[in-house]
C-alpha cells in the first residue's frame, strides 16, 4: 500500500467505525511488513503526513489527545487505531538513551586543523548546498536557521559575557532558533562563529540570494501558506500558530535539501569521522563538532563545558531548566587529543573558478565519472579530469623520452665505435710508415683496432654552460625597525618579524618575568595571534617551523593549551614587544 493508496481509502470517510476499519487493516499490514519498531517509525512517515494533511472535524474524523504533560491536541482518528502506540515510543526513546550512552562511552576524535581547512573549503564553494553545510559547521546552527529562519547581526565586545576568552572577531549575535516560538526568539544571544565574523555574514546573504536557494525559499512560503496554513489555524493561534508554522517550513527545507547535503558531507567532509553508532557523517554531526571546537576554543576557566555548550547550541539560556543539558549531552561525544589547540581562523581562500561548456550527448558519462569518483560539482569533475588527463600525458612524454634516449644512446655509441676504430688503424698504418721493422701482423693489427671500449669503459664528456645569475632584490632589514613602526607595517615580511618579537617577548616574560606559572602564557598560535595581530596563516607556519623550540618552552613549565584561560585579563595588557 502507498501513502496515496492510504490516501483514497480514508479521505472520504466520517465516522470512528468507518476510520477504524480502515486503520487496523493498515496497521496489521504495516506490522507485518516493518517487524521491528524503528523500521516501523521510520516507513510510517509518509503515510503520518498524508493523514495529518486532512482537515480535522471533531466528532467525526478526530478526537481530542492527551499528550504526556497533559496537553489535549486534535488528531485523526487513524492514529488511535494505526501507527505507534505511546509505550512503544516509550520503549524507543529507552533503548534511543542507551544509544547515546553508549556513544559517549565511546567518543570519537576530531582534528581541529583539517576538519577546519576542509570546513572553509564548503564555505568558499559557489554550490549552494556545500556552502549551506558550511555555514552550519561554522555556526552551529541547523540547517533551516541558516537556510531560512536565522538572523545573524554583528556582536560588539559588550554583548559578550567574557570578552578576555571570547574573541569578539569570531562571535555573532542570533535570533531565530527553530524549537522556540517566533515572538521569543526575536530576542538576540551571542553564539561563536569558527570563522571571522564577518566573513560569516557576507556567506549568510550570498547562500541565500543564489538563485537555487531563493527559488526553493519562496516555493515553500507558498506552499505553506496554502497548504498547512488554513488546517493550522483551526487548531493554534498567536505563538502556538507561529510555532507550528515554523515546524512545517522546517519539513519542507528538510524535505527539498536534507538528504542531498547528507550525501554531500559523506563526500566532501572526509575529515569528520563518523560517530560511534551512527551509520555516516550528517548534519547533526556538523553541530556536534562545532560544541567541542567552539567550547574548546573559547570557554573560561571554572565555567562547566556542557553547559557553556547547551547555551551556544541553544538549548538552554540563563535562566533555563537544567534538564536542557541532557539533549546538549547527546552531542558531546566528540573529543579532542590533549594539547589540541583550536585557532582563530582568518577568511578562508576560495579557488576562482570558471564555467565549461560540454555536449549533451557527453552528460551521462559525465555523471558516471562523477559517481565513480564521488564527486558532486563541476569545478571538482573538471579538476579530476584534468588530473588523470597530466597522468596520461605524462607517463606518455616518459615513454617517448626512454625510447628517443634509448635510439639516441645506440647511435652515439656506434659512432663513436666507428670513430675510435678508424682513428686506431690510422694511428698503427702512420707506426708502419716510420718503422716498418715494429708492424705488427695482420692479426694483431684488427685485434688492436679493434679492442675497442664497451658502453661502460666510454669517456662521459660534459659541456659547461654559463649562466647569468639574476639580481636579487635587497631584503628589507625587518630587525632594524622599532617595534612601534613595525605594527604598522603590512607589507610582505613585516609578519614573520612581527611573529619573531611575539614569541621572544612571551618567552622572555615566562622565563624572566612571571614568578610562577599563574604569571606565566602559554605559548601557541592563539596567544601569538593575540599578541601580534597577525594572521593565522603566517603564525602557523612558524609554529610549524619552530615546533621544537616552542614545544621545549611549554614543557619547562609544564603548560598546557588550556592554561591561558586561568588568566583573567589579555595577553596585550600583559606583555609587550
Amino acid at each position: 500500500m502507498t501513502p496515496e493508496d492510504l490516501r483514497q481509502a480514508i479521505k472520504d470517510l466520517k465516522t470512528e467505525d468507518e476510520i477504524k476499519a480502515v486503520a487496523i487493516a493498515f496497521d496489521k499490514w504495516a506490522r507485518e511488513k516493518y517487524t521491528t519498531l524503528e523500521s516501523l517509525r521510520t516507513h510510517m512517515t509518509p503515510y503520518n503526513k498524508v493523514v495529518k494533511s486532512f482537515d480535522l472535524i471533531e466528532g467525526k474524523n478526530a478526537y481530542y489527545y492527551r499528550k504526556d504533560n497533559g496537553e489535549l491536541v486534535l488528531k485523526h482518528l487513524f492514529f488511535k487505531y494505526a501507527g505507534l502506540k505511546q509505550k512503544e515510543y516509550q520503549q524507543l526513546n529507552i533503548k534511543s538513551n542507551n544509544q547515546k550512552e553508549e556513544r559517549l562511552d565511546n567518543g570519537t576524535l576530531l582534528e581541529p586543523e583539517s576538519y577546519l581547512e576542509d570546513l572553509g573549503k564548503l564555505l568558499t564553494s559557489d554550490e549552494a548546498d556545500e556552502l549551506a553545510l558550511g555555514l552550519i559547521g561554522a555556526t552551529g546552527r541547523r540547517p533551516c536557521e541558516v537556510l531560512l529562519r536565522g538572523d545573524f547581526v554583528t556582536a560588539k565586545e559588550s554583548d559578550l559575557t567574557f570578552p578576555q576568552y571570547q574573541p569578539v572577531s569570531h562571535w555573532l549575535k542570533f535570533s531565530g532558533q527553530a524549537k522556540k516560538r517566533r515572538n521569543t526568539a526575536v530576542n538576540y544571544t551571542p553564539i561563536a562563529v569558527l570563522f571571522p565574523a564577518d566573513f560569516i555574514l557576507k556567506s549568510v546573504k550570498r547562500l541565500r540570494k543564489m538563485p537555487e536557494v531563493a527559488t526553493v525559499i519562496k516555493e515553500i512560503a507558498i506552499e505553506v501558506t496554502a497548504l498547512e496554513l488554513p488546517k493550522l489555524k483551526e487548531q493554534y493561534s498567536g505563538e502556538a500558530l507561529e510555532y507550528q508554522v515554523a515546524i512545517k517550513e522546517n519539513e519542507y527545507l528538510d524535505n527539498r535539501f536534507g538528504s542531498k547535503q547528507n550525501k554531500l558531507l559523506q563526500t566532501q567532509l572526509k575529515s569528520l569521522d563518523v560517530r560511534h553508532g551512527k551509520n555516516s557523517v550528517s548534519r547533526s554531526s556538523l553541530r556536534a563538532a562545532y560544541a567541542r571546537l567552539a567550547v574548546a576554543r573559547d570557554c573560561p576557566p571554572g565555567k562547566n563545558d556542557l553547559v557553556w555548550a547547551s547555551r551556544l547550541l541553544g538549548h538552554m539560556d540563563e535562566k533555563a531548566d537544567l534538564r536542557a543539558v541532557l539533549t546538549t549531552l547527546g552531542y558531546f561525544d566528540y573529543y579532542l587529543e590533549k594539547d589540541a589547540e583550536v585557532p582563530l581562523l582568518d577568511t578562508p581562500k576560495s579557488e576562482i573558478t570558471v564555467v565549461f561548456r560540454g555536449y549533451a550527448n557527453d552528460v551521462e558519462a559525465v555523471k558516471a565519472f562523477q559517481e565513480k569518483f564521488d564527486i558532486t560539482s563541476q569545478p571538482e569533475t573538471f579538476r579530476k579530469l584534468w588530473e588523470l588527463a597530466q597522468e596520461t600525458l605524462q607517463q606518455r612524454e616518459r615513454q617517448l623520452y626512454t625510447q628517443e634516449t634509448e635510439e639516441m644512446i645506440n647511435d652515439e655509441l656506434l659512432a663513436k665505435i666507428d670513430e675510435i676504430v678508424e682513428a686506431k688503424v690510422s694511428k698503427a698504418l702512420a707506426d708502419f710508415n716510420s718503422k716498418p721493422d715494429a708492424m705488427p701482423g695482420t692479426a694483431t693489427l684488427k685485434a688492436n683496432a679493434l679492442n675497442t671500449p664497451t658502453a661502460e669503459t666510454l669517456p662521459i664528456e660534459t659541456t659547461k654552460v654559463s649562466t647569468l645569475e639574476p639580481i636579487k632584490p635587497l631584503e628589507k632589514d625587518w630587525e632594524a625597525i622599532p617595534s612601534e613602526d613595525l605594527k604598522g607595517k603590512h607589507t610582505p615580511g613585516s609578519a614573520e618579524e612581527k611573529i619573531r618579537r611575539t614569541v621572544k617577548a612571551i618567552m622572555d616574560h615566562n622565563n624572566y618575568k612571571a614568578p610562577s606559572n599563574n604569571e606565566r602564557w602559554f605559548l601557541g598560535v592563539r596567544s601569538i595571534q593575540d599578541l601580534s595581530g597577525c594572521n593565522y596563516a603566517p603564525i602557523k607556519k612558524y609554529v610549524d617551523d619552530h615546533k621544537t623550540m616552542i614545544n621545549d618552552h611549554n614543557s619547562k613549565f609544564s603548560l598546557s593549551n588550556q592554561h591561558n584561560k586561568k588568566h583573567s585579563q589579555k595577553i596585550s595588557d600583559v606583555i609587550t614587544w
